[in-house]
């Protein structure tokens, strides 16, 4: 059945993280056919899509589309796939799938021999809409999950641990003045301010780690997207004058700063997600809300995070509501900065 699959769609909600899981799934997938199949392989997506076409450009076997029910443009894409041979997977989330994104997968899958995959959410339909339900570990880290697929739908794990390359200008450097491995790079924000540390405590990280390399010549390089640009404008005024702030620069240079870095230190976020599947060098400074998606199969990766006070973790719904939702998450909270800074320490000195 592998080699007669006309189409592979890969449905997912857009974020980066899940983006690049995506793609090492997909390229798993690619390495197995091999040439041997005309198989044609979709990432459909609902937000970022200028960003995930950024991401799977050197992967360019992967067509991205956006989801959009609404524009007649999507369908008649949509529309000449629906009489063929498909394979619709539905990505996995913590909570339920959003009803349209179920029937449209359906829709997708409805010729004959096509199938639907999509993972238990507690929804009464599941039962009628997939072809294969199946449940979602959050115990298990999302690479190794996704590696499972593979070998449920028969094919071999080619590459067991994510390792991407992206397509990059080799010009951005030189626009900002930095040389390969001679600078670090800091992510200090999330999707969610309480997925983070509160601002005075990175100033006191960042103030310490400038005065670790003030003596090897090394630069601190700051990032971040746009909108935390937007939003953390007092934080940013606040900043060491011999800090380089780039924040606010679009994913395709954020890539190129981070693959020619010494050493990458961020929270758990999509930009942190897209050191690891480089394999950089990275301090992670965690939380234990979701452990699947730290990036564990990061070899080059330090994790921190504190679970001793956490009667959550990792958090469900009840206690998560009552402790972590008006604050920062404990897990981050009780992260001494002592211990942050001998871990990025301890990491420069291993490199070195």
């Amino acid at each position: 059945m592998r080699e007669n699959i006309n189409n592979i769609f890969y449905i997912s909600m857009g974020s980066i993280g899940e983006t690049l899981m995506a793609i090492f799934f997909l390229n798993n997938i690619s390495k197995n056919l091999n040439g041997i199949s005309n198989t044609k392989f979709y990432l459909l997506v609902s937000k970022n899509v200028k960003e995930i076409k950024f991401l799977c450009k050197q992967y360019n076997f992967i067509r991205v589309i956006e989801i959009n029910l609404h524009n007649y443009i999507f369908w008649l894409t949509i529309i000449k796939k629906l009489f063929k041979q498909n394979v619709v997977i539905i990505q996995s989330t913590f909570g339920k799938m959003p009803f349209r994104i179920k029937i449209f997968g359906k829709i997708l899958s409805m010729s004959r021999h096509s199938m639907l995959i999509g993972y238990e959410d507690g929804s009464y339909i599941n039962k009628y809409v997939y072809s294969k339900l199946l449940m979602f570990d959050p115990s298990i880290c999302i690479y190794e999950s996704l590696n499972t697929l593979l070998v449920e739908l028969g094919y071999e794990v080619k590459e067991y641990l994510p390792n991407l390359n992206f397509l990059l200008s080799g010009r951005i450097l030189d626009k900002y003045r930095l040389k390969k491995n001679k600078y670090i790079v800091i992510h200090p924000f999330a999707a969610s301010w309480r997925r983070s540390l509160p601002p005075e405590r990175w100033y006191d990280v960042i103030n310490q780690i400038i005065d670790c390399v003030a003596s090897m010549d090394y630069k601190i390089v700051l990032l971040g997207s746009y909108f935390d640009k937007e939003n953390n404008k007092e934080f940013i005024s606040g900043l060491d004058k011999n800090i380089i702030n780039l924040i606010g620069l679009d994913i395709e240079e954020s890539a190129e700063i981070i693959h020619d870095c010494l050493l990458f230190i961020g929270v758990d976020t999509g930009t942190t997600h897209l050191a690891s599947v480089m394999q950089k060098n990275c301090v992670v400074i965690g939380n234990y809300s979701n452990p699947c998606w730290l990036p564990f199969y990061n070899k080059n990766a330090e994790i921190l995070y504190n679970i001793e006070k956490c009667t959550c973790a990792p958090c469900n719904k009840k206690y998560y509501f009552e402790q972590c939702k008006k604050s920062y998450f404990i897990c981050m909270l009780d992260l001494p900065d002592d211990l942050i800074v001998t871990k990025i320490k301890e990491k420069i000195i291993k490199i070195l």
